[in-house]
């Protein structure tokens, strides 16, 4: 297994887009997402939802905000992005 630590994600953050994107499926259950400055975890299934690399936030992050992961990728499933 590998881990991504403090990952930052990729995607515009212009306080409308909601589709942010990682470099790597995560391990199901093993991904941590936190928003900058505020320090919040975000909840999945409330705050944000998974589709294999993508990340779909319920609610645009405001300008100025950064979205960082932390998650386990099992090597078997691929490589990165």
């Amino acid at each position: 297994m590998l881990l991504f630590s403090h990952e930052l994600l990729s995607g515009k953050i212009d306080g409308e887009n909601r589709l942010f994107e990682l470099k790597a499926i995560p391990l199901a259950g093993s991904l941590h997402l936190f928003s900058f400055p505020s320090g919040k975890i975000l909840e999945p299934g409330t705050d944000y939802h998974v589709v294999k690399t993508n990340i779909i936030l319920e609610v645009p992050p405001p300008v100025g905000t950064r979205l960082k992961a932390t998650f386990l990728m099992d090597e078997s499933s691929g490589k990165t992005t």
